[in-house]
């Protein structure tokens, strides 16, 4: 699987999506950043259709990869 494809996905599920997106140090310059710079973009581009149930940050306060986390589940408005 491509890092492309593993580092990005929305998943839908019977009441809506869940969706997990990897970033990774704000401060970097980094693919897509343009698209989805923050999980705030993700919440925003589902909004009118959408609501978040549960949303998840997880950061990776250790290393300096790009494994920080946003994962939400949303419900059908």
């Amino acid at each position: 699987m491509s890092t492309k494809k593993k580092n990005s996905m929305i998943r839908i599920i019977p009441d809506g999506p869940l969706a997990s997106q990897n970033f990774p140090l704000f401060c970097s310059n980094f693919v897509r950043k343009g698209i989805i710079p923050e999980p705030k973009t993700i919440l925003d581009l589902f909004c009118n259709f959408f609501k978040p149930l549960k949303t998840v940050w997880l950061e990776d306060k250790i290393s300096d990869g790009n494994d920080n986390w946003f994962i939400a589940i949303m419900e059908r408005m």
